[in-house]
């Protein structure tokens, strides 16, 4: 377990660390938060996230946050006006292409074979470290 004391990125309090970086008061609030949301969206369908921020008085950037990690889905046909939802799956989407494609070159991608012309340095026998030097030197 850290012993690191850190601030509280919502609150400015000092607590122990914790990964999210925000303390225990601030992540309930958060959560508390969330749960609001989630439960204002499934009442309101085809509210836009603008609509949901003014009505439960949080952040556009909350909601927003919560969509870009999974933890809220909106449907797509919600509000097609809504250009923060828009954006936001848009980029979801774009960040999954991103991902497969890595994914994919990865997958086939064969290490680069080498050939090497005659070098200055010789290699010493089998203990040559990095560039050709002796380790022992």
């Amino acid at each position: 377990m850290s012993d690191e004391v850190t601030r509280c990125a919502d609150c400015g309090e000092l607590f122990m660390f914790l990964a999210r970086g925000l303390c225990g008061d601030c992540l309930r609030v958060r959560d508390e938060a969330f749960w609001r949301a989630r439960d204002w969206f499934r009442a309101n369908h085809g509210a836009s996230i603008t609509d949901a921020a003014e009505g439960l008085e949080i952040p556009v950037g909350m909601i927003t946050g919560w969509v870009r990690e999974g933890r809220l889905v909106l449907k797509a046909d919600a509000n097609p006006d809504d250009a923060d939802l828009s954006r936001v799956l848009a980029e979801k989407q774009r960040t999954d292409g991103l991902r497969k494609a890595f994914a994919e070159a990865a997958s086939t991608r064969t290490p680069p074979t080498s050939k090497k012309k005659d070098s200055p340095q010789k290699n010493h026998g089998g203990n040559a470290g990095m560039y050709g030097r002796r380790d022992d030197a």
